[in-house]
């Protein structure tokens, strides 16, 4: 390895939602950093606010999964093209071009630009049936790590792991590649910041729900 080489580690996005939580509840996690949820709820439940069982949201298969890859760090390194920068007409260039797969780019921008950008648009797959998309996940993870990860009994931890190598191009397989790629660019945004995305009518109620209940909230939606 050359002396120039620089090389950054354990790549993860900022969670801006347990940043909060550590904030205002520190009592809530252990001194290993882990948050514990029922010692929350019991905080809670003692200022007198009401838990209900039933409430208005988007669930699907591979939601769980769909969250850890959000907060999973990153697997790759960015390697600088020298050949390519050393154009002239590339010496003073202000533009950046990162090639790859683009939840991986992603988590390298968040680490680097987190609520820095002012505006994101996206085109991604429409999931129509002939535009090619199926969802295969190159992670590879038992189900005793999956159980261990998100919290599911070792059956859908199964179904979960089967799902995500069988190639599907449904509506959870779509949710499921979406999730944690929406996820980390809200995490680039400024509070300002927009985000424009193109999609047809096969998913675009799904997104909407999406969005909304999962991502930046109803009242962020504008009409344009």
């Amino acid at each position: 390895m050359s002396k120039e080489q620089k090389i950054t580690n354990n790549i993860k996005v900022p969670n801006k939602d347990l940043e909060a939580l550590r904030l205002h509840f520190p009592h809530c996690f252990d001194k290993d950093g882990n948050f514990q949820l029922e010692k929350f709820k019991a905080n809670l439940t003692e200022k007198e606010i009401n838990f209900s069982t039933e409430s208005y949201g988007l669930d699907w298969l591979g939601k769980s999964y769909a969250r850890l890859l959000a907060s999973d760090p990153a697997t790759t390194l960015l390697k600088a093209d020298e050949t390519h920068n050393s154009k002239p007409e590339n010496a003073n260039s202000e533009n950046l071009l990162i090639k790859g797969d683009n939840l991986e780019v992603l988590k390298h921008l968040a680490n680097a630009y987190y609520e820095q950008v002012k505006m994101i648009y996206i085109d991604p797959p429409y999931n129509t049936g002939s535009d090619g998309f199926t969802y295969q996940d190159d992670r590879k993870f038992t189900v005793k790590e999956l159980q261990h990860f998100i919290g599911v009994d070792a059956e859908k931890a199964k179904r979960i792991l089967d799902f995500t190598q069988s190639k599907s191009n449904s509506h959870s397989a779509w949710l499921t590649f979406m999730y944690p790629r929406l996820y980390i660019a809200k995490q680039l945004l400024k509070d300002d910041g927009v985000i424009f995305i193109s999609i047809d009518d096969s998913e675009v109620a799904t997104l909407k729900m999406l969005l909304d209940n999962e991502i930046f909230g109803e009242e962020n939606f504008r009409v344009l």
